[in-house]
């Protein structure tokens, strides 16, 4: 009994993750074809994220 409940747990997980895979390929197509991404980041970490003086966001995150 033990050992089907495993099965079973293993391949419901194993269908999750194919699932998930599908769906990011497809956001990963609709980013290539809108050929912008947009992503935010936290600002007010010094040299990761902050805006200058201008007002412009500048780091290694942006």
């Amino acid at each position: 009994m033990k050992f089907k409940y495993t099965i079973a747990t293993s391949l419901g997980l194993l269908f999750l993750g194919l699932i998930t895979a599908a769906a990011e390929a497809d956001r990963l197509a609709d980013v290539k074809k809108a050929g912008i991404l947009h992503c935010g980041v936290v600002p007010g970490v010094p040299g990761y994220a902050f805006p200058n003086k201008a007002g412009k966001m500048v780091g290694f995150d942006v």
